[in-house]
C-alpha cells in the first residue's frame, strides 16, 4: 500500500506537487522524480506513480514552472533556470541521488541537467524526450515556429476537447483522458485556456531549438535510460537519426516501443514502469 497527498514547494514561486509514499519503502530503493513534458502536467503520471509507490520507491511528481498548479511566473524558461529549479528541489527533499524521469521536454531538461549537474543524480529516464532535436535538418526557426505553435483553444469546450482526445487515441482508459485534459483550464464562460501562454510556450520551443544536444550528452556521466515511442515497429528515419545521435552518451541505453503513443507514460503506464524498475535494479 501506499499514500498519496499532494504539496507545494517554495522555489522563489509555488511549485506543486504530487506525492506516491509507500507504506514499506524497498531497501535501497532511490527516490523518484517525475518531470511531465511541453504544456502538461504532473496528473499525467498518476499511473505510473502509484505502481512505483506499491513497488516500495517513493515518486514524487512536478508541475513545472507555468504548468499545472504551480504559480506562473514571468520568466525562466531556458534550461539554466529550469534545471536550477530541479536542483533547488533535490535540496529542499534532501535527496542526494534520485533517479529523475522526463518526458518529452521533461527529457530534454533531463540531458541538460545531467550535463549540467553531472553528481547530482543516479540515473535519468527519458521517456520519449531528451533526444528531440528541433534543429535537426537545419530548418530554420521561423518554420521551426510555425510548426510548433500551438492551436488556440479559447473557443473550445471541454467537451469538445474531450472528444478530440478520445478521437486521438481510442485505446486510452478515462483516466487517461482526464489527466491530459488537466493540461488546460476552464474559464468562468465554460471555455478552455493554457496554463502556459503561447508566447511562454513559444520561449521554451526556443530554447529546445538551440540546445546542442551532441555536446550535452558526452558531458553526462550517469547512466540514462531512453524510452523512445511511436506507431511503427521501427523509428522514422528522423527519430532514428535522433536516437542514433544519443548514442554518444557514454552510459546510455534505448527501448523502443512499438505502437504506442508520444505519452508512453499514459498510454502504457506499466510496460514503461516496469521497464524502468527493471533498470533500476541493474544499475
Amino acid at each position: 500500500m501506499y499514500q498519496f497527498t499532494e504539496t507545494t514547494f517554495n522555489l522563489g514561486f509555488e511549485m506543486a506537487a504530487r506525492c506516491w509514499s509507500p507504506d514499506t519503502q524497498l531497501e535501497g530503493a532511490p527516490p523518484l522524480l517525475l518531470i511531465h513534458g511541453l504544456a502538461s502536467n504532473a496528473q499525467t503520471w498518476n499511473k505510473v506513480g502509484r505502481i512505483f509507490a506499491q513497488a516500495g520507491y517513493q515518486a514524487i511528481a512536478i508541475d513545472q514552472r507555468n504548468h499545472g498548479q504551480s504559480q506562473p511566473t514571468d520568466s525562466g524558461f531556458d534550461f539554466e533556470t529550469i534545471t536550477a529549479d530541479l536542483c533547488q528541489l533535490l535540496d529542499l527533499l534532501g535527496w542526494d541521488a534520485p533517479i529523475l524521469i522526463g518526458q518529452s521536454w521533461g527529457g530534454n531538461v533531463l540531458t541538460d541537467f545531467g550535463a549540467r549537474h553531472p553528481k547530482r543524480a543516479k540515473g535519468l529516464v527519458m521517456v520519449d524526450g531528451g533526444f528531440l532535436d528541433l534543429s535537426l535538418g537545419g530548418e530554420p526557426w521561423d518554420t521551426i515556429y510555425n510548426r510548433m505553435l500551438p492551436p488556440d483553444v479559447s473557443q473550445s469546450s471541454p467537451e469538445m476537447m474531450r472528444q478530440l482526445i478520445q478521437i486521438g487515441h481510442p485505446d486510452w482508459d478515462e483516466e487517461g483522458i482526464d489527466v491530459t485534459m488537466a493540461n488546460l483550464r476552464v474559464t468562468e464562460d465554460g471555455l478552455l485556456e493554457r496554463p502556459l501562454q503561447i508566447e511562454k510556450h513559444m520561449q521554451i520551443v526556443r530554447h529546445m531549438f538551440e540546445q546542442n544536444l551532441k555536446d550535452l550528452y558526452q558531458k553526462i556521466e550517469v547512466p540514462v535510460l531512453i524510452c523512445a515511442s511511436g506507431a511503427g515497429d521501427e523509428p522514422d528515419a528522423r527519430k532514428q537519426k535522433m536516437l542514433d545521435n544519443a548514442e554518444l552518451i557514454p552510459n546510455g541505453r534505448i527501448e523502443w516501443f512499438s505502437q504506442t503513443d508520444h505519452d508512453i507514460h499514459i498510454h502504457r503506464p506499466e510496460k514503461l514502469s516496469r521497464l524502468i524498475l527493471d533498470w533500476i535494479a541493474q544499475i
